[in-house]
């Protein structure tokens, strides 16, 4: 196999994982926002009193855009490289905006509750710490 045959391997490798993990969280949050409570929704749009967009829409909306737009990237059959490296862009460009979504949905959060916030931090801290000592430990 050529080194560009096994690069492209690798890279549709990685990208089957990151949409893997893209629908698996995207099909939570939709089932989270369907459960959701009106009053705990943070919209950013309304038309006379009535809601239209909240955060988590938009969350949602970017991975669905980046999994239409990865699913083109990978369609040189069908577009030219240039096109596919184009979509492969938009679609890398809609998962960092979801992700400062998510970080400023999770300041937000932080802000107005920050007891549990605290407890949540201080579990990542030693869920890390975890990490880092068993892959010590497993080296040898």
């Amino acid at each position: 196999m050529s080194k560009e045959g096994s690069d492209l391997k690798d890279d549709m490798k990685r990208e089957e994982l990151r949409g893997l993990f893209t629908l698996g969280l995207m099909a939570v949050l939709i089932t989270l926002r369907l459960n959701l409570k009106p009053e705990y929704t943070l919209q950013i749009w309304e038309f006379r009193g009535i809601p239209f967009v909240s955060i988590m829409d938009i969350i949602l909306t970017t991975w669905g855009l980046y999994a239409f737009f990865m699913v083109f990237s990978y369609s040189p059959d069908i577009f030219s490289i240039k096109t596919c490296k184009k979509f492969k862009a938009l679609g890398q460009l809609c998962l960092q905006l979801s992700v400062a979504l998510i970080t400023i949905m999770g300041i937000g959060i932080a802000l107005t509750n920050p007891i549990p916030s605290l407890y949540i931090l201080g579990l990542l801290i030693v869920v890390f710490i975890f990490s880092k000592i068993y892959k010590r430990v497993k080296k040898g």
